[in-house]
């Protein structure tokens, strides 16, 4: 059985369409803005790569990849080491940022 890898065009087209929800997504799962953008953007590195299958639903894919990740993080399991900062995901501040404002529909 041969499995279809996801494309580079498929990648970009799932991140033009997707990346600032899934951003919005992290940061209600209590992570600071700029972590969850770093979240997204290693995950969509790693998609890069060309070595991951097709999945059947992309979007699911996605949600789940980026909550993986997101707890990988949170345990301190980060490939770059960096260190990303818990917050309250209602914090007035976090609700202005354009990203999130957008992802919202605001």
């Amino acid at each position: 059985m041969i499995t279809e890898i996801l494309k580079t065009a498929e990648v970009k087209s799932l991140y033009e369409k997707h990346g600032s929800a899934l951003v919005a997504y992290v940061c209600c799962c209590g992570v600071d803005f700029a972590s969850a953008e770093d979240v997204v953007q290693q995950l969509f590195l790693k998609l890069l790569q060309g070595h991951t299958p097709k999945p059947q639903t992309p979007l699911a894919y996605l949600y789940r990849a980026v909550l993986n990740h997101r707890n990988l993080v949170l345990n301190g399991f980060t490939s770059n080491h960096l260190s990303y900062q818990l917050y309250c995901p209602f914090h007035p501040s976090s609700l202005r940022h354009p990203t999130t404002l957008h992802a919202l529909g605001g």
